[in-house]
């Protein structure tokens, strides 16, 4: 089930934290690469859209490995045993491509590990990507649970998989999203830029703010490896809240 619902203005600025942290840094000390032309650096469009899972038929079309699905006719979630358990999506299809992914969800109990593989093709794919918090439930306006954005580069099909602790049979999943944006330049007109108090109006302002990697000019060779795996590992930068 594809729906085409904006995040929130808290859920957008905290899922861009690390992609314009860097941004914001670079264009602070530096100026940009004389390769990359000015008409580039200005603010893009950007399109966003979410993949939702959250009933029996959503869930059933993955894998589930030592836990039970939701009960039909709902009242319950994804529940797995006093043994744990994993349970691994469908491939789900993104209406365009994706440059990143951020994965949230609504769970009770115990605590969640979730990982993300992305691919263009379906032939080849990403590696498991460990999804690490960026927002507990009790941040965020709808009790539910954010993993760090996620490089998709130009993904068209996404799968995740969640693993439940042993020995904790509070544990239940109850939804899980999956919100994918392109901020590809792809020759798309440039929003034209709001300002900071743009930004924080919500996310139209958002949108319209962001710059991507390819348009100051980042050498992605330095960053990934053959494989797709990430060489340096992340650092985030934040001014508080």
């Amino acid at each position: 089930m594809t729906t085409q619902r904006p995040l929130s203005r808290r859920q957008f600025l905290r899922r861009a934290l690390v992609t314009s942290s860097a941004i914001a840094l670079v264009s602070l000390v530096a100026p940009p690469p004389p390769a990359v032309h000015a008409q580039a650096l200005r603010p893009i469009a950007v399109r966003v859209a979410d993949l939702v899972q959250e009933t029996r038929s959503d869930f059933a079309t993955g894998q589930p490995e030592g836990v039970e699905l939701p009960r039909v006719g709902g009242g319950s979630g994804v529940t797995a045993g006093p043994e744990g358990g994993v349970f691994t999506s469908g491939v789900l299809e993104t209406e365009f491509p994706a440059s990143h992914v951020g994965v949230h969800w609504q769970s009770d109990g115990g605590s969640l590990s979730f990982e993300l593989r992305t691919s263009r093709d379906g032939a080849r794919w990403s590696r498991w990507q460990p999804l690490s918090i960026e927002a507990g439930k009790d941040e965020t306006p709808r009790g539910e649970t954010f993993g760090a954005l996620v490089s998709a580069r130009g993904a068209r099909l996404l799968q995740y998989r969640v693993a439940f602790p042993p020995g904790d049979r509070t544990a239940e999943l109850w939804r899980v999203t999956l919100t994918y944006l392109d901020a590809q330049p792809r020759g798309r007109p440039a929003a034209e830029s709001v300002g900071f108090a743009g930004l924080l109006a919500g996310p139209a302002g958002f949108r319209a703010q962001i710059v991507p990697r390819e348009a100051w000019g980042a050498d992605e060779s330095l960053r990934f490896a053959v494989d797709g795996g990430e060489i340096w590992p992340r650092a985030n930068g934040s001014s508080g809240r």
